[in-house]
């Protein structure tokens, strides 16, 4: 995979990601669930380590972003699973190009 086409499927993820998340806060704090806030939190944490890994081409990114993804599909949410499992895809592509 090329420079280019790589540094614009993770700005692409990223941007995915982080409007997820902040639809997930906005809904948490409307909700009044702390556990999820942190959750949520922890989940930013991991995209932007996904994120610079990723930018890096250190192997660490797309290990994260499995983690990510791995999160994303457990948490039983449609959108979620769909996300999740299109990063995983993606995120198992990244990993075979960096080899």
């Amino acid at each position: 995979m090329d420079d280019k086409k790589l540094k614009s499927n993770l700005i692409f993820w990223g941007i995915v990601l982080l409007f997820l998340q902040i639809v997930i806060i906005i809904i948490n704090i409307k909700a009044e669930n702390s556990y999820a806030l942190i959750g949520a939190g922890l989940s930013i944490v991991l995209i932007a380590l996904f994120m610079i890994f990723s930018f890096k081409k250190s192997k660490l990114g797309p290990i994260f972003g499995i983690i990510l993804s791995i999160l994303y599909i457990i948490s039983l949410d449609f959108v979620s699973i769909v996300i999740g499992i299109l990063l995983l895809a993606d995120c198992i592509k990244f990993l075979k190009n960096l080899n």
